[in-house]
């Protein structure tokens, strides 16, 4: 008797761009850094030696600049989860209207805060109630702090691939499905070197005040995807 396996869910931040990028069918793929202790930062640093497996990769030590290994091994796990698992795209959703509301009868009342949602990153709206658990409270023309709630996500992905490597070392070819913008190049390969370019620009721009950017070339997540729904879990 086989036993079913839990789906496992978690929350990925994406801008308005990405977001857009995902709707419309170019983007499936996205990096993120590989956050892992190093016990001498001024000194060392970690490279990918062999590929993830699952949601695993063993990370060398080197000297920092160099490619002088000293043996020592980190063993971490993807937080954003492995091949099947799901994400919840956790992105700016903006508040139009809060009304209160009583459903039931005397004996058997109870209230929910009705609200209307706006996606900013394409103006679509959404009709829904405001979680009942949330600290947070629904304020007009205010946008949700960290982006949604679970259960205000429309897009939700499934993880197809996940490998862990240097931000340099991305292809041409996956810095399209990185969701590059329709290129002016008529030559292939200028437009393919293009894509690279614009894919390394995009991540300075989002890490480089993080101290992750091009320069240092930090290991990253690759994290293939394909959409499950964009709808939420009204698509399901």
């Amino acid at each position: 008797m086989s036993v079913a396996t839990e789906i496992r869910e978690r929350p990925i931040l994406m801008n308005a761009e990405m977001v857009r990028a995902v709707l419309n069918g170019q983007k499936t793929q996205t990096r993120r850094p590989i956050k892992a202790r190093k016990p001498h930062p001024e000194s060392c640093g970690y490279t990918p030696i062999e590929d993830a497996l699952g949601n695993q990769i063993v990370l060398q030590m080197h000297e920092q600049g160099g490619t002088t290994f000293n043996g020592d091994e980190l063993r971490i796990h993807c937080p954003y989860g492995e091949v099947g698992d799901r994400l919840w795209v956790r992105e700016t959703t903006r508040v139009l209207r809060v009304e209160e509301k009583v459903y039931g009868g005397r004996m058997s009342m109870c209230k929910a805060t009705e609200v209307d949602l706006e996606y900013p990153a394409d103006g679509k709206k959404y009709t829904t109630t405001w979680p009942s658990h949330a600290k947070e409270k629904p304020v007009v023309g205010k946008c949700v702090s960290n982006g949604c709630f679970k259960q205000h996500a429309r897009i939700i992905l499934e993880i197809t691939d996940v490998q862990a490597e240097l931000v340099s070392e991305i292809k041409a070819v996956d810095a399209v499905q990185e969701g590059c913008p329709m290129l002016e190049s008529e030559c292939h390969y200028e437009a393919m070197d293009e894509a690279r370019k614009w894919f390394l620009k995009t991540w300075d721009s989002i890490y480089a005040k993080q101290g992750l950017g091009i320069d240092v070339d930090p290991c990253v997540w690759a994290i293939t995807f394909k959409v499950i729904s964009t709808e939420g879990r009204r698509d399901e």
